[in-house]
């Protein structure tokens, strides 16, 4: 815990759950004095208060309560609960969970462990915060409910969908089973297949990227339509070969660095880019140094993706650009993960940052507009 500055969840209990909030408090300094006696400061410490289940100990379940607003008040420690333990063997558990959210927010919970999907919670939250000083002039409120209006009301009749509206919905909607036999219609509507892949299919992924960073579509969706494109694209392909094949857009190797053994953004990334034109080198997980600048190599790259997803593997990130930068070597870096931020990029260098899968086609295309146009930069 010291090693890694990491935060602490600490459960009020022993043996058994205590029902009254002055036993649980009694764990709480118990707890703080055996961590500050190893150097570990209480501004770590968050305490899971310990929801309990209202149809079996209803006094217990109100001390939850009374336990979030006294470790607040004598400690000023931050809380969180389990939200869903309250409502076990009852009917409209939501109703209930809702009710001691809504409560629990009241006393101070900082947070909760819910279904974010879950629409009652989310409004429960919404509605909460307007009373408990975490929403100033009641702007989150009001947008939430202006979007869940704009979703509500009655679609605009645009009329009769080209082929190539369905070819774009369906890429951005994920549907698999579509694709091909649209594609297909397309190509014998006389539709270009070089205009297909550039002008529809390619403007579709980005405008996921799009829906993604603004939370409208999620990682589920973006490995769908990624597959969605790519089946697409076989469809093309035959045609697009025999008349030159797409133009590459620019060569990228990516890789998740030395030591981080996850791949799965970087792995939707390399979909993405390769489904939008880019010529992609994916090295795979845990890659040294080494490597990455003898792949670069080999394959004439533009640019080279590095991503992260642990602490302590972010400095492979630095080694990288590093090296780079000493030896004016000829390629772009690019950085992202889960754990990386667009002050760590500044701080070692790095030409470009993505805070997610949504960004990396807009970024990897400024990127190669830099790379060939150096006098566009600004």
């Amino acid at each position: 815990i010291k090693k890694y500055g990491a935060s602490v969840i600490a459960l009020l209990t022993g043996d058994d759950i205590p029902e009254l909030a002055c036993d649980r408090l009694k764990i709480a300094e118990k707890i703080l004095i055996y961590l500050e006696d190893h150097g570990i400061p209480k501004d770590r410490v968050i305490f899971d208060c310990l929801a309990l289940v209202v149809s079996a100990m209803q006094d217990g379940a109100r001390q939850t309560v009374e336990t979030i607003r006294e470790v607040k008040r004598q400690f000023g420690c931050p809380t969180i609960a389990g939200v869903s333990n309250v409502s076990f063997g009852l009917p409209d558990r939501k109703a209930i969970n809702s009710a001691f959210l809504s409560m629990a927010m009241g006393a101070g919970l900082d947070a909760a462990i819910v279904n974010p999907y879950d629409e009652s919670i989310n409004r429960t939250v919404a509605a909460s915060s307007l009373f408990c000083g975490r929403d100033p002039q009641c702007r989150v409120y009001i947008d939430m409910m202006e979007e869940k209006e704009e979703a509500d009301s009655p679609k605009k009749d645009t009329g009769p969908k080209t082929i190539t509206d369905k070819i774009g919905d369906a890429i951005i909607e994920g549907d698999k089973g579509s694709i091909v036999s649209l594609t297909n219609q397309a190509l014998a509507e006389g539709q270009d297949a070089m205009s297909l892949f550039t002008d529809t299919m390619t403007p579709s992924i980005r405008r996921l990227g799009n829906l993604f960073a603004q939370r409208k579509k999620f990682i589920p969706h973006l490995v769908a339509a990624a597959d969605t494109m790519k089946r697409g694209v076989a469809v093309l392909d035959p045609i697009l070969k025999s008349s030159g094949g797409i133009k590459n857009r620019g060569t990228i190797v990516f890789a998740t660095v030395k030591g981080d053994i996850h791949d799965i953004g970087k792995g939707i990334c390399v979909i993405m880019l390769a489904n939008y034109g880019f010529n992609v080198i994916d090295l795979g997980k845990n890659v040294p140094a080494e490597e990455i600048f003898t792949a670069a190599k080999q394959n004439n790259a533009d640019i080279i993706g590095l991503s992260a997803l642990m602490t302590t593997t972010m400095m492979q990130m630095k080694i990288i650009s590093d090296e780079v930068a000493k030896n004016r070597l000829p390629y772009k870096v690019m950085i992202g993960g889960a754990v990386v931020t667009s002050t760590f990029a500044d701080e070692i260098g790095a030409d470009a940052y993505g805070k997610d899968v949504g960004d990396v086609v807009d970024i990897t295309t400024e990127l190669i507009e830099e790379i060939r146009n150096p006098a566009n930069k600004q």
